[in-house]
């Protein structure tokens, strides 16, 4: 036999007469191997194509897009109050902040907001994780958009804190989801 399997013939001839922490030792490491390789194979997966699933695992969190029967309702909502003016902010390389951003525009041109600067992006660190919604005052169709991203699962927070000067009503910023780091 080989070297690396005489060894293992040694053992397994003394095997009943090793310990339970030596028997442990034996039977775990093949286990642990199995497992780091695995985890690996599935980082690097994820690495190389991040908008999937690895190998058999499942997602990980749970993308912020709420569903269109959502966006329907804000929209038709929305209608019914007054038409506010708005600006929006989103980080520069999430990819989640920058398709939810775009959706909520959208959304909000459709039911006739006004666009008072288009989405500006921002550095990574100048925005909470997370949506903040910033209110002139509280108009029934921000306190409405407010209460609707929260109903999405969006974990909104909400502040009466636009200077009255400001030309827009509510300026709307979108962060990377709570719980993510900076650099994923």
């Amino acid at each position: 036999m080989s070297e690396p399997f005489d060894s293992i013939a040694s053992i397994r001839k003394d095997w009943p007469s090793l310990g339970w922490p030596v028997r442990a030792l034996y039977v775990s490491v093949p286990v642990l191997i199995a497992l780091v390789t695995t985890g690996v194979f599935c980082a690097g997966w994820k690495a190389f194509f991040p908008g999937t699933e690895g190998a058999g695992g499942s997602a990980t969190r749970a993308l912020r897009m709420p569903s269109e029967r959502m966006r329907h309702e804000l929209v038709t909502s929305l209608r019914r109050f007054p038409p506010e003016s708005f600006t929006m902010s989103r980080t520069q390389s999430d990819a989640e902040s920058v398709e939810l951003a775009d959706a909520v525009r959208g959304d909000l041109l459709e039911a006739n907001w006004k666009d008072d600067s288009g989405v500006i992006v921002i550095g990574e660190h100048a925005a909470p994780s997370g949506v903040t919604v910033r209110m002139k005052k509280s108009p029934p169709g921000s306190v409405y958009l407010l209460n609707w991203l929260n109903r999405a699962g969006l974990q909104a927070r909400g502040l009466a804190d636009v200077a009255q000067e400001r030309t827009y009503d509510v300026a709307i910023e979108f962060g990377p989801a709570p719980g993510d780091d900076a650099g994923e």
